[in-house]
């Protein structure tokens, strides 16, 4: 990823967060850490399986 990239996906994120958080701000800690280990998984079978 170029430092433009970088710096835009660092910019996108910082947009989002804010409504990233309140979609998930009544949602139990232990669904949170389910969902966080599951979209691990996925990511890294994404970059395991690139074609």
């Amino acid at each position: 990823m170029t430092a433009e990239g970088a710096a835009f996906i660092g910019k996108l994120q910082a947009a989002l967060m804010p409504d990233v958080l309140e979609c998930f701000s009544d949602w139990p800690e232990e669904n949170l850490d389910t969902f966080a280990d599951q979209i691990r998984i996925f990511r890294t079978w994404l970059e395991e399986n690139r074609v």
